[in-house]
């Protein structure tokens, strides 16, 4: 008791003498953690943006928890529960609490599959059906010339069915890796087959991890999940993480609970993922911080690692689309960096790694609305460590009439043909380049930024003063001089057209057929409620039409406007039956 004696005297002394007794300065650590949680921003920014703090968006959002680690210059800087676990028993989110990483394990996966490359058990670019053995992919003329191989399924261009899973409640039969691939009971999602040949095209597909579980365990001659923690999460010090599943009784009372929408936790406190290697794995924040910092580390070949830096170089190369092995890969240069997203029923996270500096991200929530509270901490974070490409800018905005717009709508292409579209909507400016259609804040000077991403576009004029091109600027990565055109027609005469359903299946369609010159119509049966459609050709390239979605009607007229790769057209179905569209 000696010492908080004495430290009292020595406070008390300050005070009688009139002098201030000494502050202890907070760490640095713990002052970028409290600019963090109350640092927090929408995804557009003005100079007249407010921050949010951390404990008001987690009531905004519905999400009880949040668990997050922070890498930075090669280690980890700092990790941190905030919240609670579950909303029942009221316990805290601490640094160690388990939460369902989701797709997540994907990356983790894929690692485990690629040092198994490295020892020589498997091959990135053979047909996987030459080492499968208690499961085949079935034979179809779709694989006749492009087979089904490693390197297609960890970039999800292998042409594979299932995209997710729902999981199992607790107690519900739990189906084996093969009758999951085989869609047989007690499997609750349908038979992983493929649907398009391989390496055509890209689509995300659980089901090829799954296909990719199946191959560890038949290669490996075991479970997935006594392979994974001897090949991979014990090496890397992952000591909290398992890919058990159901989870073992000894490990629930630090298990965060899934909670849905109004902030109530799930039937069962979570599903339970036999798909291990698709969403099966149970982790921290913390723990797959040190799976993120052992990629950067094989990447730049600075030590000795888990895998040859010639594999995780082909893991951080970008493979079909966005996608290299197991990771999603955005930004250019300082901007560069893999990443992936995860979200089962109850919880959602992500994980983000730069490649060309040692930082990065894992967050981890327990609410079905976690992923707009993410993207808020994720702005916060890159605000405090000026991250490229993820800190946002404040802008300032200037107000222009409708007319001062209008000069500027038109079509804009560059050598490659790659073009941005500018559209005068409902009063506003809205473009698309790339992706779907946003909405554009005037910044002045003949400048405008994307409302919902890191975009921003400078028209330039001629000498009459008249718009003639546009310079588009992606985070870093700026595209010069693309000049305004008429835009080209669709290719309408021979393309797949087809009209697609959600309500009956997004990969079900009926072709459209050209009735009468420049008029095309398809018949589609369709289920009474909610529905969803495009017009657009089988691989999304060729055509893709839709609606702006600013202000899409729920109940489209007679005829509807539709644009190049404009949202999805909500349509409520009164009586189910057949309905015929036409495009003219």
């Amino acid at each position: 008791m000696a010492q908080p004696t004495h430290l009292l005297r020595a406070a008390l002394l300050f005070f009688c003498a009139g002098i201030a007794p000494p502050v202890f300065a907070q760490s640095e650590t713990e002052e970028r953690i409290e600019r963090i949680t109350n640092g927090l921003l929408p995804g557009f920014v003005t100079l007249e943006t407010k921050a949010m703090r951390l404990q008001d968006r987690l009531a905004h959002y519905n999400v009880p928890g949040v668990s997050i680690a922070m890498i930075d210059e090669g280690k980890l800087a700092w990790a941190r529960g905030f919240g609670i676990a579950d909303a029942v028993t009221k316990l805290p989110v601490e640094a160690n609490t388990l939460f369902q990483a989701a797709s997540i394990s994907k990356p983790v996966s894929a690692m485990a599959a690629l040092k198994l490359v490295a020892q020589g058990k498997l091959a990135l670019d053979q047909d996987v059906n030459e080492r499968l053995r208690n499961w085949r992919v079935p034979e179809s003329a779709l694989s006749a010339t492009e087979k089904v191989t490693l390197r297609r399924v960890l970039s999800h261009s292998a042409g594979l069915t299932v995209s997710g899973f729902p999981g199992y409640l607790p107690g519900a039969a739990i189906p084996t890796a093969t009758q999951v691939l085989e869609g047989t009971p007690p499997a609750n999602t349908p038979a992983v087959k493929l649907f398009y040949t391989p390496k055509s095209k890209t689509e995300y597909s659980g089901g090829g991890y799954t296909l990719l579980q199946q191959l560890l365990m038949d290669v490996g001659g075991e479970p997935f999940e006594t392979l994974l923690q001897r090949e991979l999460l014990k090496p890397l010090g992952m000591e909290r993480s398992t890919f058990l599943q159901p989870l073992p009784a000894a490990r629930e009372r630090t298990a965060a609970s899934g909670h849905n929408a109004k902030a109530e936790v799930i039937a069962g406190r979570y599903r339970t993922h036999p798909e291990l290697a698709a969403a099966g794995l149970w982790t921290t924040p913390a723990d797959l911080a040190k799976f993120a910092m052992e990629v950067q580390h094989a990447f730049s070949g600075t030590r000795n690692s888990i895998l040859p830096q010639s594999l995780a170089r082909d893991m951080l190369s970008v493979q079909s689309w966005l996608y290299g092995l197991g990771f999603v890969l955005e930004g250019e240069a300082a901007s560069a960096r893999f990443s992936h997203r995860g979200a089962n029923e109850g919880f959602q996270c992500i994980l983000i790694g730069f490649t060309a500096r040692n930082a990065g991200i894992v967050i981890m929530t327990n609410g079905n609305n976690g992923n707009g509270l993410i993207q808020e901490i994720i702005r916060a974070v890159a605000t405090e460590y000026q991250w490229p490409g993820l800190a946002p800018t404040r802008y300032a905005l200037k107000t222009l009439p409708a007319d001062a717009l209008a000069q500027y709508a038109g079509y804009y292409a560059d050598a490659q043909n790659k073009p941005v579209r500018v559209r005068l909507h409902e009063g506003t400016l809205v473009a698309q380049s790339g992706g779907g259609w946003s909405l554009l804040a005037a910044l002045g000077d003949d400048a405008f930024a994307f409302r919902d991403q890191q975009t921003e576009l400078r028209f330039v004029r001629d000498a009459e003063g008249r718009i003639q091109s546009v310079n588009e600027k992606i985070e870093s990565t700026t595209r010069a001089g693309l000049n305004r055109t008429k835009e080209p027609a669709p290719a309408l005469s021979g393309a797949p057209f087809f009209l697609r359903g959600s309500m009956n299946g997004w990969s079900t369609a009926d072709a459209m057929k050209e009735t009468s010159s420049g008029v095309y119509t398809a018949r589609i049966a369709l289920k009474s409620g909610f529905n969803e459609f495009k017009v657009a050709s089988a691989d999304f390239n060729q055509v893709n039409l839709g609606t702006l979605p600013i202000s899409a009607p729920a109940k489209p007229g007679p005829t509807l406007p539709l644009v190049a790769v404009g949202g999805n057209v909500p349509l409520m179905i009164v009586d189910a039956g057949l309905y015929e569209f036409t495009l003219r």
